[in-house]
């Protein structure tokens, strides 16, 4: 897939926390699959997650991206009952990528406990409640790894995407 100079350059950025407030059919998935596609290659057994609005979703929209993406990286694929890619990294090991759905957040508080070393939040304009959890669920998942984060939309009026866009705009860490 080759990548636009806009998906370059927010690949390139070394920010800790990106957020990508694009337009339909701009590329945000393919550019968060290049974004696990790096760390799972390296960083020795990373752990990555993606969520987008379902589970369904992740599986409609991304399990196929993310596959083209990783190419012969890939070691083992399982789409039942969960969606995770196991991808062998240039250190001699592997990573994991898993691909969720926000509602398992919402309603199971699914992810607490558990280490990040790279969150893809797709289309978060759209997720119910999102800043709520994702600083009581998934923020903490970040902390012991030092992880980083990219939160990625469509723009859809004054919600907690508008909030972390406007954060993005005016933090140079961002």
């Amino acid at each position: 897939m080759e990548l636009t100079q806009k998906q370059n350059d927010a690949i390139e950025s070394e920010s800790p926390r990106k957020v990508l407030n694009w337009g339909r059919r701009s590329g945000k998935t393919v550019e968060l699959a290049h974004e696990a596609l790096g760390t799972a290659l390296t960083v020795d057994n990373a752990n990555i997650t993606y969520y987008a609005q379902t589970l369904g979703d992740a599986r409609d929209i991304a399990w196929d991206i993310f596959l083209e993406v990783f190419g012969g990286a890939v070691v083992k694929k399982v789409q039942s009952p969960t969606l995770e890619i196991t991808v062998k990294n240039l250190k001699g090991g592997t990573s994991k990528v898993s691909l969720r759905g926000w509602e398992s957040v919402v309603t199971g508080d699914k992810g607490r406990g558990t280490e990040n070393d790279l969150l893809l939040l797709d289309e978060v304009a759209f997720c119910r409640g999102f800043l709520m959890y994702y600083d009581k669920v998934l923020e903490p998942t970040l902390l012991t790894s030092k992880g980083r984060v990219v939160f990625s939309s469509t723009p859809n009026g004054f919600n907690d995407f508008h909030i972390l866009a406007g954060k993005a705009q005016q933090d140079g860490d961002w």
